[in-house]
């Protein structure tokens, strides 16, 4: 397939910028040639002529956009948590879902179930486009997860206490972070390398 797949964290922010490196290695041809700055547009705008009469026309700033803001047959194919693979999160509620943790998560199925959302939502093989993971419930570092997202910090403190009940609270931390940092990491990379298969 010819997509690029790029992890991104959309935050609230109705459009995203998604920078193109220069890699000296490169393998697959650029996206867009000469463009070193891509702006994508991620906003649900599809009621903007039909409710309002305003026409967004994206393209004059080139912005990539969803024609019609559709998840099939785009130039652009946004996988939220649920469309590709096992991603593991924890809901509001704090219920796990496929471990919740990344440390927990099984990447060997994470990734026998990654073709599936891909073909649901990427009919064509040969398609061309944007293709962007957007998984925001938790951050790969360790750092990055605050506020709704300490979740993560928390649940992977109480792992490592379980497994080692004579720790001190700061090499329960310690350790706890290595953790979930590698397992992020790893779940990360593995999904990248399966997604440009």
């Amino acid at each position: 397939m010819e997509l690029f797949f790029t992890i991104v964290a959309l935050l609230s922010y109705p459009w995203t910028i998604v920078l193109c490196s220069a890699d000296p290695k490169q393998t697959r041809w650029p996206l867009y040639s000469r463009k070193p700055l891509i702006l994508v547009w991620n906003a649900p705008t599809e009621d903007c002529a039909p409710r309002h009469g305003v026409t967004l026309s994206l393209d004059q700033f080139y912005i990539i956009a969803s024609p019609n803001e559709g998840f099939v047959r785009q130039n652009l194919t946004i996988f939220y948590k649920e469309r590709l693979g096992l991603y593991p999160y924890y809901e509001e509620g704090g219920t796990a879902v496929n471990g919740g943790l990344p440390q927990l998560a099984s990447i060997t199925q994470h990734c026998e179930k990654m073709p599936e959302g891909v073909q649901k939502y990427i009919r064509e093989p040969e398609a061309k486009g944007l293709a962007v993971i957007d998984w925001e419930e938790w951050r790969p570092l360790w750092i990055r997860n605050w506020d709704i997202k300490d979740v993560y910090r928390n649940k992977s403190r109480e792992m490592v206490k379980l497994k080692n009940p004579t720790w001190s609270p700061d090499k329960v931390a310690k350790v706890a972070q290595q953790e979930f940092e590698l397992s992020a990491r790893k779940f990360m990379l593995e999904t990248l390398k399966y997604a440009k298969v």
